[in-house]
């Protein structure tokens, strides 16, 4: 059987989409089997709510909302406040999930809108894997950069409570090198550090040791695949890509969010791709 968790972190950003963001999960609670729904955050940010509606939606029996207290120091890019929020929302979960079962979680934030029917599509999805040393299941992303690995969309994703157990990590990274994007890709390149496989492919990236030029957004293919190094850099990447990560956005309307969320993006030279498992 299938248990579904469904995780909000972060600041409470904007009240209406997260009102129906909630109210649209417990219009299927019922048909996929959501379980509880959390909202992990800062005190300070439960005293901005002010909506009735919010307020009423607080109090239903399968939403949580959970504080944790502020931290001294919240990382380059936010990114130990994230990972705290993440980390309490997964001990959370642990905590009342039947082990038993496939237990599954969608993260979010507040801001972000996923729409009903698309959000089916992804709880419906065949995540398995078979034995490996990495991920026990796929994860889903709405995109993923084409020539910066591991930049992916960590504002949501979803998979297995075993693979997203592997997604915490506050480990160092030549952040001056990698720039934009480096609390997605701590994130996401964990899961494969400090195994043989990819350890080359790993150190490139962690350390810049081959002065490979992945900082720029708008990465340029041809002048990374003309290297050596960056040929290592993409084939592994893609290799990981295509068996670890379902990267899925149907349409524009799918995710509102950031305007990169949207497919009309593919005009604007930004190397996003939305779906690698078009044939």
């Amino acid at each position: 059987m299938i248990d579904r968790y469904i995780i909000f972190t972060g600041l409470f950003k904007d009240k209406m989409k997260f009102s129906y963001s909630l109210i649209d999960l417990l219009s299927i609670a019922n048909e996929f089997n959501i379980k509880k729904i959390f909202f992990i955050t800062w005190p300070s940010e439960i005293a901005k709510m002010k909506d009735d509606r919010l307020l009423q939606l607080k109090r239903h029996k399968l939403i949580r909302f959970i504080t944790i207290k502020r931290l001294r120091n919240n990382g380059f890019g936010n990114f130990l406040a994230q990972m705290a929020h993440y980390n309490k929302a997964l001990e959370e979960v642990k905590s009342i999930m039947n082990h038993d079962n496939d237990n599954y979680i969608l993260k979010s934030r507040t801001d972000v809108s996923i729409q009903i029917n698309f959000l089916k599509q992804i709880f419906l999805y065949d995540y398995k894997l078979e034995p490996n040393k990495f991920l026990s299941h796929k994860i889903w992303i709405p995109w993923a950069h084409k020539t910066k690995p591991f930049y992916f969309e960590d504002a949501t994703f979803y998979s297995h409570f075993d693979s997203m157990e592997k997604l915490y990590s506050i480990k160092n990274f030549n952040i001056k090198q990698i720039g934009q994007g480096i609390t997605h890709i701590r994130r996401f390149i964990n899961p494969f550090l400090g195994n043989n496989k990819y350890s080359e492919f790993c150190n490139i990236i962690r350390t810049n040791k081959n002065n490979i030029n992945i900082q720029s957004v708008s990465g340029n293919y041809d002048k990374l695949i003309s290297s050596p190094i960056g040929e290592v850099l993409l084939k592994n990447y893609y290799d990981i890509l295509n068996k670890y990560f379902y990267v899925y956005t149907e349409t524009p309307e799918s995710i509102n969010f950031r305007i990169w969320n949207k497919q009309q993006c593919l005009g604007m030279n930004l190397h996003i791709m939305y779906n690698n498992e078009i044939k």
